[in-house]
């Protein structure tokens, strides 16, 4: 396999025998998977012409981002940002994208000098120059551009009706708000973002369903959604906010999980999140101070074909360092409340992606001290002011984030009928809890069965001993007697 790749990356200004791919088995595997794909039935040269277009599109990524790499120097939320735009054969890790820029990088500039290059070296060249040029300056403070009236207006001229409000056309706008953290920046710079919510902050008045993204529902791609989050932060954050959300949905509990479902999903999986990267990142933003974090979660069940559930999570800071757990699940609500009529009319149960809800409640709890825990509600409709009216509990969930960062949602009362919240935990979503029961009661069955086998082993080596002794005075007895006689 690997003398097939030295043949397919023979590309003009490259010396990729020079460097450490060949050498590093882990990284060689990775990337012939994610650049170079199957061999078989597939003649050479479309073989090098797909690696020089995968290769050529990663960097041309990189320059595209220029500034943010600048802002971030090259750190790993970058790269997180440009694995998501990039179109591999599979499924890349944020690191692994860098190592492979590393490697391209030194196979250039190994290259022996005057020999034949391309566009794919030419391009290379740039991202090198411009990359040194980074090294030797000190990073920016913050990656900002500044927008005129002129600029909105073009901007947003055939995006998806996100406009912005005349009424503030005639400022000069620095863009994004200073008090966006880098992770939030990222988000936003994804380029199928960018382009529509390019020029949004707090103070636009957004009066017309026409300014607003579609709500996502059941059947709502990875990116529609984070376009509706990047534009509820984008309006709802300012600058004195005491709340964050994550503008990922949170998809998968683990990695695996997430690369698992990377084909299946047209590469769509590598814009969500797990439960535990949202988490981390929740405990990130409590340290900066936030007093609560939102964020929404957005996952399959079975099949990529079935719809997609959803589940909106508020995290608020108590005192002393305690914290809430609110997990909105409309779904569960509704179905819960007659599974029969669910059942026979749409085949769907009150317990459909409680896995997901379970591995969610795993984590939170792992990464925070919980002391009050609230789950389910029908959700008021934050939509109601532009006409528009939630069609599922996905769009239900997508409410209840709005409210949330808009710190709409009540501190107490959550069970009263208007929220219908319950702090009742289902029994389907403490599964780790029973699956420890179940081992705990295995292990304690067998530890019983194997005493009672050798108590029975015992009882039987005693009978035994007996019977051997018994047989034993008998013998003796009768040698005894017939020495006597």
């Amino acid at each position: 396999m690997f003398g097939i790749g030295i043949k397919v990356l023979y590309l003009p200004g490259f010396a990729f025998e020079r460097t450490s791919l060949f050498s590093d088995e882990k990284l060689a595997t990775r990337f012939y998977a994610a650049v170079i794909g199957p061999i078989d039935d597939v003649n050479l040269e479309d073989l090098r012409s797909g690696v020089e277009g995968r290769l050529k599109a990663i960097f041309r990524i990189c320059l595209r981002h220029w500034e943010f790499y600048t802002t971030v120097s090259g750190s790993d939320i970058f790269w997180r940002l440009a694995s998501e735009q990039w179109d591999t054969l599979d499924h890349v890790d944020p690191d692994e994208v860098a190592a492979f820029v590393e490697i391209c990088q030194a196979a250039r500039e190994n290259c022996d000098p005057g020999v034949l290059t391309g566009e794919l070296s030419d391009t290379v060249d740039v991202f090198i120059h411009m990359r040194k040029k980074v090294l030797a300056q000190s990073p920016a403070r913050h990656f900002q551009v500044t927008l005129s009236s002129s600029t909105i207006s073009q901007a947003t001229l055939g995006s998806t009706s996100l406009a912005t409000s005349s009424s503030i056309l005639t400022a000069v706008i620095p863009w994004p708000p200073f008090h966006f953290t880098e992770q939030e920046l990222a988000w936003l710079s994804h380029g199928h973002i960018w382009s529509q919510i390019y020029g949004l902050t707090p103070c636009m008045n957004i009066t017309k369903a026409a300014h607003i993204p579609r709500i996502p529902d059941a059947y709502a791609h990875p990116l529609d959604v984070r376009l509706f989050l990047a534009f509820t932060g984008l309006v709802s954050l300012h600058e004195d906010r005491r709340t964050s959300l994550c503008m990922a949905p949170i998809t998968f509990w683990d990695d695996e999980e997430r690369r698992d479902w990377y084909l299946a999903t047209g590469g769509a999986s590598k814009l969500c999140w797990t439960t535990w990267e949202f988490c981390k990142w929740a405990k990130e933003e409590f340290n900066r101070g936030r007093e609560a974090v939102v964020g929404l979660c957005h996952f399959h069940c079975i099949a990529q074909e079935d719809p997609w559930k959803c589940a909106g999570v508020l995290i608020r800071k108590l005192e002393e360092g305690s914290y809430e757990f609110i997990m909105e699940d409309a779904h569960y609500h509704r179905v819960s409340a007659n599974p029969e009529y669910y059942e026979e009319k749409y085949d769907i149960y009150p317990n459909s992606g409680m896995d997901f809800k379970s591995a969610l409640l795993q984590d939170v709890e792992s990464h925070f001290n919980v002391t009050s825990f609230w789950h389910g509600g029908e959700v008021p409709n934050a939509f109601a002011n532009f006409g528009i009216c939630p069609t599922d509990s996905v769009s239900t969930s997508c409410s209840f984030v709005v409210l949330a960062v808009q710190e709409k949602i009540p501190i107490w009362d959550l069970d009263e009928e208007e929220w219908s919240f319950s702090r009742e935990i289902p029994e389907k979503m403490r599964y780790w809890e029973s699956q420890i029961e179940k081992r705990e009661y295995d292990m304690k069955y067998e530890m019983e069965y194997k005493m009672e086998e050798e108590e029975e082993e015992g009882e039987l080596h005693g009978e035994l001993k007996d019977y051997d002794d018994d047989d034993e005075s008998e013998y003796e007895l009768g040698e005894g007697s017939e020495d006597d006689d």
